[in-house]
């Protein structure tokens, strides 16, 4: 599906969608290109990519708010990424409500079942730690721009985004074992820290 301009009509704002801005930052990436999202929501962000894109499709674990993108016919589908294969894409989009968890196992994911042909970009959050914690760290790997956005006064309405693009053409063929071993490091400790994290959360209180 195309999308021009005069048929935007978003309705949500950041930080339930992607900032705005980021789609014309990375309009030259996904121009005349078949665009991904996974995680498309509503289909807000959908919306402002398509304005590039060849085409654009989307998946969603959330038929609540899948139910939206589909009253606005996009191409979307109630999938899981985390289990269910990929739609085919050149470029495919992400700014997942877990990055430490999500990322690592994604790119693995996407370069296992398309090797080389499909460029990666995921979304982080600034204020959010862990978000910017796995941002800088994959920065030693791939290209990061940090990005401005002010779309409100409400909590994470404005602020720094951060962008991770993973072309897979562009990495030296000598580092993707190394790659590799860090996503692998990566996802155990994701592992152990959101273990730890339900762990703590979850112990009974003896002082009741």
């Amino acid at each position: 599906m195309k999308i021009t301009d005069h048929k935007l009509k978003l309705i949500t704002l950041p930080p339930r969608r992607t900032p705005a801005v980021i789609s014309d930052e990375i309009s030259t990436i996904i121009k005349d290109k078949v665009v991904c999202e996974l995680g498309c929501a509503e289909g807000d962000n959908m919306l402002l990519m398509g304005r590039y894109a060849k085409t654009i499709n989307g998946i969603d674990l959330n038929k609540e708010r899948l139910k939206h993108a589909i009253n606005r016919n996009l191409d979307v589908k109630k999938l899981d990424y985390r289990i269910n294969k990929l739609p085919e894409a050149d470029v495919y989009y992400c700014w997942p409500s877990n990055g430490l968890r999500d990322i690592p196992f994604l790119i693995w994911k996407i370069y296992k079942a398309n090797k080389k042909k499909s460029i990666v970009i995921f979304g982080a959050d600034a204020s959010v730690k862990s978000e910017k914690f796995i941002s800088q760290f994959l920065s030693f790997f791939f290209d990061q721009r940090k990005i401005k956005y002010d779309e409100g006064n409400a909590h994470r309405q404005s602020g720094v985004f951060h962008l991770n693009i993973i072309d897979f053409k562009k990495i030296n063929s000598k580092f993707i074992p190394i790659l590799w071993l860090v996503i692998i490091l990566l996802r155990f400790l994701s592992f152990f820290i959101l273990k730890l994290k339900n762990f703590t959360t979850s112990k009974p209180n003896f002082n009741a």
